[in-house]
């Protein structure tokens, strides 16, 4: 019984772990889509010197009420999805 315990706290663990990466994989999208590989802008500009692909840079503001409408329809874009293999994704809003 110790044993079935003991391996039910690994595996949650695990699980709980692989959750909180995700997470914060997701947190430089900022609900511009998820599955988009985001760069901070230090990170992304050593991406683009390594790999050669440029980079597109998404400025926005939390309070600009067109960044907030377009943000549904940036992140459920499959073309844009698609496109964003080819640039290294910088996702810089205000703080």
């Amino acid at each position: 019984m110790k044993a079935a315990s003991a391996s039910l706290i690994v595996v949650v663990g695990c699980l709980l772990s692989v959750f909180v990466a995700l997470a914060q994989g997701n947190a430089l999208g900022r609900g511009f889509g998820d599955e988009i590989q985001w760069h901070s802008w230090s990170d992304g500009l050593a991406a683009a010197k390594e790999s050669g692909r440029p980079i597109m840079l998404l400025l926005h503001k939390t309070w600009c009420g067109a960044c907030k409408n377009l943000k549904p329809q940036f992140a459920a874009s499959a073309e844009i999805k698609r496109l964003s293999a080819h640039f290294v994704m910088v996702n810089a809003e205000d703080k």
